[in-house]
């Protein structure tokens, strides 16, 4: 019987130092983590803070063409469109190494195959007009951007990357549609012509 109450009394006990430990713990979370919400980063934060600005910035360099960086999955069919590949082999002056890349999406692209074209020019144009987005973005705050001298660097970084991602569709794609500020299909649909080379090299 002593055993049991021992038991039960030991229980009680536990369950009354977690409830005032959980209460502490609430207590001291509200005061001490309550500044700003830790899975989110406001955008007002972005252009104030330099280190937070450079990675804003990454993505457009990341979705560059950058040498000889390739990705050609020849076994798994639902990733073929997000291939990278080294753009030469697309010519004739260069062969490719390895000879099971003409099963992978490489190779449907050198045999025409329709929905692997597709596919692989939906990826880039949706990332190229993704990083102007993003690009055009930054040009409509940097009112907001604080740092003089770091600004300067950005503002110059962002007019190059956007001639780069248009020059980049007009490569790939002929004459692009000119977007000079941000666009988002849910707040207001717009149409945008193709522009010709000449208004693309002026812009």
């Amino acid at each position: 019987m002593n055993k049991k109450i021992r038991n039960i009394t030991a229980t009680m006990l536990a369950g009354v130092m977690l409830a005032s430990g959980s209460v502490a713990l609430t207590g001291c979370g509200d005061s001490l983590f309550s500044d700003a919400p830790m899975n989110t980063i406001s955008e007002n934060t972005v252009w104030q803070n330099s280190q937070l600005l450079d990675e804003y910035v990454n993505t457009w360099y990341r979705n560059m063409n950058n040498g000889f960086n390739i990705f050609v999955p020849s076994t798994i069919a639902l990733v073929k469109s997000a291939s990278r590949y080294y753009m030469p082999w697309f010519g004739d002056q260069i062969s490719v190494g390895k000879a099971d890349w003409y099963n992978a999406g490489y190779g449907d692209l050198l045999k025409g195959n329709e929905t692997e074209i597709s596919a692989w020019a939906r990826l880039k144009w949706s990332t190229y007009y993704g990083e102007i987005n993003n690009i055009n973005t930054l040009l409509e705050k940097q009112g907001e951007i604080t740092d003089g001298e770091h600004k300067q660097r950005v503002l110059g970084e962002a007019h190059f990357m956007r001639a780069y991602y248009y020059y980049m569709l007009w490569r790939y794609y002929g004459a692009p549609l000119l977007i000079d500020h941000t666009y988002s299909p849910i707040v207001k649909e717009e149409k945008f012509p193709r522009a010709t080379y000449k208004q693309m090299v002026d812009f």
